[in-house]
C-alpha cells in the first residue's frame, strides 16, 4: 500500500508499510521481533502473611493471546496450553520453595485467539521467612515447545512487630468488591498503557489503631527528576490491616518511567515505599523510555511545522499532541492498534540495535534512514574486503554494502571508509526521488 496520502504536506510517507507487515521479505538480516520465545511478565510483591512469622511473596504472571500458540479444540472454537515452572532462592542460593503450574486459554475465535489485548493472570503465593530471595520462571508453551525464562528479586519484610508498616504497591488495572467485601483484583503486570487504560495503586497499611486515622503522601517522579501527580490525603484505619486503593490520574502521565514515592504518617512516624512504573504507550517499544524521543525520532515523517510544533509544546500539551499526530494518521481509525505507528517505530527500534554509528543512534545512521523509510531491503550484496571499489582515486574504503529494492527498482551504495562500521550513503538523491 503507497503510504503517500498520510504525509502530503512534505511528500514523506512511509514506503510499502503493508506490504512488509504481511510479508517479510529474505533480505540478508532479520527482521525485529526475531525470537519465537513466548513473551510474559511478572511482578513480585510483598505483604504481611498470615502467621506473623512469615512475610507473604505473591507472584502475578502475564502473558497475552497473541504470544501463545491456539489449536482447534475438541469443542467449539481454540486453545492453548502453556506451563509455568517457578523456582524461590534465598540469599544463599538454595532452593527453598516452587510450583509448576498446568495453565490453559481458550479461546471464541481466531481473532481473540491472536488478540494483543486479551490475557490471562495467574497468581502464586509463597510465605516465607524475612529474607531476600530470587525468584526464576520458566514458560513453555505445550504446542511449540518454545520456552521463556525470566528471574527478579525480593526483599521480604518482617511483619512480626506492632510498629507502623506498609506492604508494597500494587498497581492495578482496575478491582471489584462483591457483596461479602471480597475483593478481586487486576494487576498491571505489563507496562502498556492503552487509550482506555485505568491506574490505581493499592497498599496495605499495618497497625494504626481502628479508631484512628494516618496521613498518605505520594508523587511520581520521572528520570528526569520531573515530579507529577503529588497528592496527599487522609486516611480512616481499620484496625490491624488497612487496604488503601489510590485512583492515579493516569492521563496526566505520558509515555515513560517513573518512581511512584509514597509515605504514610502516624503519630510521628512515617514509613515510605517506592515501586517503579513503566507507562508505555502502545506500539512504542520500551526502549523508547520518554515522550520527548518518541517525539524526536517523528523527523523524517512529520512536516517540518508540525514537527518543531510538537518539539515544543508544553510538558502537559505534549502527550495529547503527540496523540492526535497519530490518531490523524491511523490507517485502520476503527481497531485497537494503530498499525503505522507499530510498524514505524519497530523500524526505529530495529536500526537502533542493528545500524548504530560513531556516538549516533541507529535511526540517525544513513542506513538507519534507509530502512526506516523503505523497510528491510529485497537482497544486500556485502563486500568487507574492498573486492569492487578499492581503485577509487583518492579514497580508501574498507568496506562496502550495495541495498537492491526491487519494489522500487533501486539500489542503494553504502561506502565504509574508516573501517569502524560507520557506512555513508553515497546515493541520497535515490531516496529522495523515491519520496517526493
Amino acid at each position: 500500500m503507497n503510504m503517500r496520502g498520510l504525509f502530503t504536506n512534505t511528500g514523506v510517507f512511509l514506503a510499502g508499510c503493508f506490504l512488509l507487515l504481511a510479508i517479510r521479505i529474505d533480505s540478508g538480516f532479520a527482521e525485529a521481533s526475531s525470537s519465537d520465545a513466548p513473551l510474559f511478565s511478572m511482578d513480585l510483591v510483598n505483604q504481611a502473611a498470615g502467621d506473623s512469622t512469615l512475610s507473604r511473596l505473591d507472584l502475578y504472571l502475564k502473558i497475552t493471546n497473541s504470544q501463545l500458540q491456539f489449536i482447534k479444540a475438541k469443542g467449539e472454537g481454540f486453545e492453548a496450553n502453556y506451563e509455568y515452572s517457578i523456582a524461590v532462592f534465598d540469599d544463599t542460593g538454595q532452593r527453598v520453595d516452587g510450583k509448576i503450574l498446568k495453565e490453559q486459554v481458550k479461546a471464541g475465535s481466531l481473532d481473540e485467539a491472536h488478540s494483543t489485548r486479551t490475557y490471562k493472570i495467574t497468581k502464586v503465593t509463597f510465605d516465607l521467612p524475612p529474607n531476600p530471595y530470587r525468584v526464576t520462571v520458566g514458560l513453555q508453551d505445550m504446542e511449540t515447545l518454545h520456552t521463556a525464562r525470566q528471574e527478579s528479586g525480593i526483599v521480604l519484610r518482617d511483619y512480626s512487630g506492632n510498629a507502623l508498616s506498609t506492604s508494597d504497591i500494587l498497581f492495578l488495572d482496575g478491582y471489584t468488591k462483591d457483596e461479602n467485601g471480597n475483593f478481586t483484583f487486576r494487576p498491571r503486570v505489563s507496562s502498556i498503557k492503552h487509550a482506555d487504560s485505568k491506574l490505581y495503586a493499592y497498599l496495605e497499611v499495618y497497625n494504626v489503631t481502628a479508631a484512628d486515622s494516618f496521613d498518605v503522601q505520594y508523587d511520581f517522579v520521572s528520570p528526569e527528576k520531573v515530579t507529577y501527580l503529588h497528592r496527599h490525603y487522609v486516611s480512616a484505619s481499620e484496625g490491624k490491616v488497612t487496604r488503601n486503593f489510590i485512583q492515579i490520574d493516569g492521563d496526566s502521565l505520558s509515555h515513560g518511567k517513573y518512581m511512584m514515592n509514597l509515605q504514610v504518617s502516624y503519630k510521628g512516624d512515617t514509613v515510605s515505599v517506592k515501586r517503579p512504573l513503566d507507562w508505555f504507550l502502545e506500539g512504542i517499544p520500551s526502549s523508547i523510555t520518554s515522550l520527548d524521543q518518541a517525539i524526536e525520532v517523528l523527523k523524517y515523517i512529520a512536516p517540518g511545522k508540525v514537527y518543531k510544533k510538537l518539539r515544543k509544546t508544553s510538558p502537559k500539551q505534549k502527550h495529547q499532541a503527540f496523540i492526535d499526530f497519530w490518531k490523524e494518521r491511523d490507517p485502520t481509525p476503527d481497531t485497537p492498534e494503530n498499525e503505522l505507528l507499530e510498524e514505524y517505530y519497530q523500524r526505529i527500534q530495529y536500526a537502533n540495535e542493528n545500524f548504530p554509528g560513531f556516538k549516533k543512534e541507529g535511526w540517525r545512521t544513513d542506513r538507519g534512514w534507509v530502512y526506516v523509510m523503505l523497510g528491510a531491503p529485497d537482497l544486500i550484496e556485502r563486500n568487507p574486503f574492498n573486492q569492487r571499489f578499492a581503485p577509487l582515486p583518492g579514497r580508501t574504503i574498507k568496506a562496502m554494502q550495495l541495498w537492491v529494492y526491487y519494489r522500487y527498482n533501486r539500489e542503494f551504495l553504502f561506502f565504509d571508509e574508516n573501517g569502524f562500521g560507520d557506512y555513508r550513503l553515497e546515493n541520497p538523491e535515490t531516496l529522495y526521488e523515491i519520496l517526493k
